[in-house]
């Protein structure tokens, strides 16, 4: 079980926006939690002997904070183009030697690559290249042919017809 103590005291220090794994959709909360207690209990450990604990960091994420970091250049992904409006993606942030003071986006690749095989057990993916603490249920991918269809009435291929049969090329 993630250790309360430590999360929460990470949280408030660090002001993240929500309550990270309880604003996920009921359909991949629990693939969310297995994979942080799993990544609590085994942190990644690196050749000069550091260890990465990764920590949620934040779950479902409002369209007006989706909107900001776009415009930060943060994200490349607009409001309701991101899982995280939809509960569906959770972003893991690297703590190096357990110690919460001190994460970093630049943990090793290694490291990064560890986080997405983990996520992997659980049946969730990393799927951006360039977002690698971005982890997201595949779900969302089905979600999301599913509404570009629905807004602009373009058959999707491979995506679901409505009885449910693939929609041919």
């Amino acid at each position: 079980m993630i250790n309360p103590d430590r999360f929460n005291y990470f949280r408030l220090r660090y002001s993240v926006t929500d309550d990270a794994l309880d604003t996920l959709h009921p359909i991949c909360k629990r693939q969310f939690e297995d994979l942080a207690e799993m990544l609590e209990a085994n942190p990644f450990k690196d050749d000069a002997g550091g260890r990465w604990l990764f920590l949620p960091f934040e779950a479902y994420r409002h369209p007006a904070r989706q909107a900001m970091l776009l415009g930060e250049g943060r994200t490349r992904a607009a409001p309701y183009s991101s899982a995280h409006q939809f509960g569906l993606a959770v972003d893991f942030v690297p703590v190096r030697d357990g110690v919460v003071g001190q994460w970093s986006w630049q943990a090793p690749k290694e490291a990064w690559d560890f986080l997405g095989q983990c996520a992997q057990k659980f049946g969730l993916v990393q799927p951006i290249s360039w977002d690698r603490p971005h982890i997201e249920s595949p779900v969302w991918s089905q979600l999301a042919r599913a509404l570009r269809k629905a807004l602009d009435g373009t058959p999707v291929k491979g995506a679901a017809g409505p009885t449910g049969g693939r929609v041919s090329p």
